[in-house]
């Protein structure tokens, strides 16, 4: 993971039993990481998995150009 140019200024505390802490940090450093920095890597991706996706806006043109083509298209079968 690349250091970030970030103040990291506060702390979140958990509780964790002893021996899923020491697996979790032998796993860890087995692979070369840091505890705190794999769990700031697991919050930010669930922050970005909660985004709200903006809409597409050309999608929406798309689709609404085609509802109107085939509201116009029944129109026409409706007063022939």
């Amino acid at each position: 993971m690349e250091q970030e140019l970030i103040k990291l200024d506060d702390r979140l505390a958990i509780r964790i039993d002893k021996k899923t802490k020491e697996e979790f940090s032998n796993r860890l450093r087995s692979e070369g990481k840091n505890p705190s920095e794999m769990v700031l890597s697991w919050i930010k991706d669930f922050l970005q998995e909660d985004k709200p996706k903006l809409p597409d806006l050309a999608e929406i043109a798309t689709d609404v150009k085609l509802l109107k083509d085939k509201i116009a298209e029944l129109e026409g079968k409706l007063s022939a």
